[in-house]
């Protein structure tokens, strides 16, 4: 199979809860998105039971929060870099990882 006869398989959906229907009536194999999101998604759809995450990471990268200049938020910048460290050390922040990315 060729890369441009694999394109002509690939389908656009207007959202990720059309890929959850497509998966659990098997028209299609798998689908591509964002780890997070897609596990709250199909949590609230009631399909946790129905849709299983497959291990191979496709991409992966750090995310950043940022602040706007403009916001008068500064001020908590460093309140909230303070408050990210702590639920790293404490463990919170791994349980909440762990919550929206069960396995």
């Amino acid at each position: 199979m060729t890369f441009r006869s694999l394109c002509t398989i690939i389908r656009e959906v207007s959202n990720d809860q059309v890929n959850y229907v497509k998966l659990i009536k098997k028209r299609i194999d798998g689908f591509l998105a964002d780890p997070y999101v897609t596990n709250l998604g199909v949590t609230r759809e009631g399909f946790l039971d129905k849709i299983e995450r497959h291990p191979l990471p496709i991409f992966s990268t750090d995310v950043f929060i940022i602040f706007s200049k403009k916001s008068k938020l500064l001020n908590i910048v460093k309140d909230f870099n303070e408050g990210i460290k702590k639920v790293k050390q404490n463990g919170t922040y791994s349980q909440i990882i762990n919550k929206y990315l069960k396995q």
